[in-house]
């Protein structure tokens, strides 16, 4: 039996809290509504500029207590709802 870590990592309580404070956030801020499923780009999609990206993943640190490298800083693991939970939950274990 094959099994998807990623699907698996998306059923737990840690990673649906990460990802439903996200899209709180997010939608206070962009004042727009995100589908729970969607995977959101925030540059893209026009949800936060450069600077907004930076003072959101500042925000995202201090409530989580995690601290991205600056590699991920630069990777696509930061650019999305859904990478950014993942990432966010990667680091809280």
């Amino acid at each position: 039996m094959i099994i998807d870590h990623q699907t698996s990592v998306e059923a737990t309580p840690l990673y649906q809290e990460i990802h439903s404070w996200l899209i709180n956030e997010l939608e206070k801020h962009a004042d727009v509504t995100i589908q729970p499923d969607g995977d959101v780009s925030f540059l893209k999609e026009g949800l936060l500029d450069s600077m907004g990206l930076l003072k959101f993943i500042v925000k995202v640190q201090r409530q989580f207590n995690v601290v991205f490298s600056p590699e991920q800083m630069n990777d696509q693991s930061l650019n999305t709802v859904k990478s950014l939970a993942l990432t966010i939950h990667r680091l809280s274990l």
